[in-house]
């Protein structure tokens, strides 16, 4: 689930590593409602499910709260994998606190501020985690500093 008024394009960093086994719901107002198109053919080339949900009411924190719903509807759904919040809004840890204590896998939901960050930090043991991971200590190699390959700029410092 994708902050998009919080994290804008930059959320959708990481978005090669999605698969067909993922869905992508971006929450988006009528404040920020344009998409940058390479990063949605990403998301639609790679397989995976795309929803788009935009907010009909403006309000303080009223995403936020779209969110949290769509968490409780998917997990109070059965939903047994783990769910991410892509935002860089802090006020969602209260929501993985939450979900830590009730869902059925301990750390069911995942917080970062882009996709690929969000899959890194899943900690599963997959090839998709590890590319992602791997992704991050190329461009290290490349760029000489350590930074997150959904934002290396793949040139030296």
């Amino acid at each position: 689930m994708i902050d998009y008024e919080n994290t804008g394009g930059q959320g959708l960093r990481g978005a090669e590593y999605l698969g067909a086994e993922d869905k992508v719901i971006i929450f988006y107002s009528k404040s920020c409602d344009k998409i940058e198109y390479g990063l949605l053919k990403l998301i639609l080339d790679s397989g995976s499910g795309l929803e788009l949900c935009r907010l009909e009411r403006s309000g303080k924190n009223a995403l936020d709260f779209y969110i949290a719903s769509m968490l409780g509807e998917i997990f109070g759904g059965g939903y047994q994998g783990k769910a991410a919040i892509v935002s860089r809004d802090q006020g969602f840890k209260a929501v993985q606190e939450y979900w830590r204590e009730r869902a059925s896998k301990k750390g069911a939901v995942v917080l970062n501020s882009t996709i690929g960050g969000c899959i890194r930090s899943a900690n599963e043991d997959n090839v998709r985690t590890r590319t992602a991971r791997e992704g991050r200590e190329q461009c290290k190699a490349v760029c000489g500093r350590t930074v997150r390959r959904d934002v290396c700029s793949g040139r030296s410092k």
